[in-house]
């Protein structure tokens, strides 16, 4: 047994509460172990001193006495009117206050965004209605900006006019020369110039046709060509 075991059974061991192994350990222990014999016999006088101590004393009727104080101390404190706990409401102000908050401000919310909703359909149908009328009093604007020169002779129809033409001449020639293909390719080049001030100069446009001719099918060698005018 060791010395830290042997001092926590010390106080039985002054008091004779050991037996059988526990007894003879400590018996053993304290043979050897000078330390904790100088324990014991400090424990043993703490003990001799603790018994010589006279305790307080109380008559025979100290229970009944004490009983019967308790009992009429309890009688005057409720004799005047009985103590009856009072029930909890269920509806108090300090619960309604926030649920009457809370309920208010999502009535708030409902009630603008239905306004909001109704202001946006009335604004995006009158939108739409002015939009459908609109071209009861739409009027011409002249953009002096936007205003190109472009030459008194020049007109779009006898532009496609003349393409029109090189289209019959060229649909003309690939069916002389007996290829299959009776709608040939006409590239059309458009060169437009920009003046010095940004616009375009429409005065100098021209149509550049492209013709595209093929070899017949039975040559050495087909080959495709074309011809800038």
């Amino acid at each position: 047994m060791r010395c830290q075991k042997a001092r926590s059974y010390l106080s039985a061991y002054c008091r004779d509460e050991l037996t059988g192994r526990d007894l003879l350990a400590m018996r053993e222990h304290l043979a050897g172990c000078a330390l904790c014999r100088r324990e014991e016999a400090a424990v043993r006088t703490i003990a001799a001193a603790t018994g010589s101590i006279k305790g307080p004393t109380v008559s025979a009727d100290f229970n009944a006495r004490l009983l019967d104080r308790i009992a009429r101390e309890r009688f005057s404190e409720t004799r005047t009117k009985a103590y009856m706990p009072r029930r909890t409401p269920v509806f108090s102000w300090p619960r309604l206050v926030p649920v009457a908050s809370v309920v208010m401000l999502a009535v708030l919310a409902f009630v603008g965004s239905n306004y909001l909703w109704r202001d946006r359909m009335m604004g995006s149908s009158g939108q739409q209605a002015s939009l459908d009328n609109s071209y009861l009093t739409v009027q011409p604007v002249r953009d002096r900006e936007a205003i190109t020169n472009v030459s008194p002779n020049w007109s779009f129809g006898s532009q496609f006019v003349q393409a029109e033409r090189v289209n019959r001449v060229s649909g003309m020639l690939t069916s002389a020369a007996g290829f299959a293909d009776q709608e040939p390719r006409i590239v059309i080049h458009f060169v437009v110039p920009y003046n010095n001030d940004g616009r375009l100069d429409l005065s100098g446009l021209r149509i550049r046709p492209v013709l595209r001719t093929y070899e017949p099918a039975g040559a050495v060698q087909a080959k495709e060509t074309h011809t800038v005018y």
